[in-house]
């Protein structure tokens, strides 16, 4: 799990938007990569 949190945090500084939903969908999208 400290993979995934490590990469939901990349993907929610990406998004600079602060939301946690966006940031969860990128995190989603993330493994699939």
């Amino acid at each position: 799990m400290s993979v995934s949190f490590s990469q939901l945090s990349i993907s929610y500084k990406l998004d600079g938007l602060g939301n946690p939903h966006v940031a969860v969908i990128c995190f989603h999208l993330s493994p699939c990569a």
